[in-house]
Formats: C-alpha cells, structure tokens, sequence
C-alpha cells in the first residue's frame, strides 16, 4: 500500500487498480436570468443535455463580487431552468441573477444519473459558503435519502474547467478528502 500526499496523482496507485472516479465539469459563461424572461435561455448546443448548474447573485449589500447561491442538477437544462420550479423565486428577487450550465465528462465510468446528485452534493460541500439550498447536506454525498445512486461512498476526483465564479469554484476537489485547490 502507497500513502499519497494531497497533490499526487491519483491515476494509478501502482496495482492497476483505478480507484478514483474522474469527473471534467465545464462551466459555461453565466447569462443573466430576468425574471420577464420566462424559462432560462440554455447556451447553444447544450439544450437536451444534463449536468449540474449554478445560479449566482449580487445584489446592493454585496461587495462586488457575484456569489454562488444555488447548485442543482439537471437531467436535461431545457427542462430544469424553468420558471415554475418553485425554488427558483431566487430569480425574482432584486438584482442580477445569473446562470452557468456545467456539463460532466465522465472517466472509467459511464455517466448514470446518480452520478450527477453525488456531484452536485460534492460540488455543494465545497462552494456552502452562500448556498441558499441545503438539501443534500444532511448526510454524505451519495447516502442521500430516496436518491438514485448506490448507497456506499464513492471515491472522486472532480475537476472545474471554463467560468471559475470569481475563484469561489475550486479548479479540482479530490473526495472524500475534500481537499480543494483554488
């Protein structure tokens, strides 16, 4: 058995064995989702596609900066990012509300839909700083009640690529150890 400092390299431990899932979420350029606009307009070629997404705000009492409020999944963005999902209220409030769509490449599995609620609930964990929802955090990442994934904990490797969120999304995070890299 081999120790690994935070930073190795978790593709192969040496005994061929692939014990780390690898997960590549781009994130697309945030659009700003008015609340006169109906349904959210999904970035060209991603409508029909899933993922997880991120709703950011900033409003007059904020400094500066836009701030993660919401993470969810999607099985397909056209048909999540709809006004009358009722967690989406955050969008009629007064300020900017923007959202950028992250689609997932999957490495040495096939993507599953379950797959995408552990994601959101690892990605939530990382970013919980404003998050406005907190279903998820009351057990570990896949051990969610009625979920769809398997109920054991499965190890991740999570890279971020495309928008970075004003550095609040992390570029890689490495679960369980929950290590981040900004």
């Amino acid at each position: 058995m081999r120790l690994l400092e935070m930073w190795d390299d978790f593709e192969d431990l040496g005994d061929q064995r692939k014990f780390y899932r690898i997960a590549t979420i781009h994130w697309s350029d945030p659009e700003e989702w008015k609340p006169g606009d109906g349904n959210f307009k999904v970035p060209a070629g991603w409508a029909g596609q899933g993922g997880i997404y991120a709703i950011t705000r900033r409003h007059w009492r904020q400094a500066n900066r836009e701030q993660i409020a919401y993470i969810g999944k999607a099985i397909n963005f056209s048909k999540r990012l709809i006004m009358r999902h009722n967690h989406f209220d955050i969008v009629r409030r007064a300020g900017p509300t923007m959202v950028s769509c992250g689609r997932i490449k999957f490495q040495r599995i096939k993507s599953h839909t379950g797959h995408y609620l552990e994601i959101e609930d690892i990605v939530k964990f990382a970013v919980w700083d404003h998050l406005e929802n907190h279903q998820g955090f009351h057990s570990l990442p896949g051990f969610r009640k009625n979920a769809s994934a398997p109920k054991i904990m499965q190890p991740w490797i999570i890279e971020n690529t495309g928008y970075r969120f004003e550095r609040q999304m992390p570029r890689k995070i490495v679960y369980p150890a929950i290590a981040i890299k900004i």
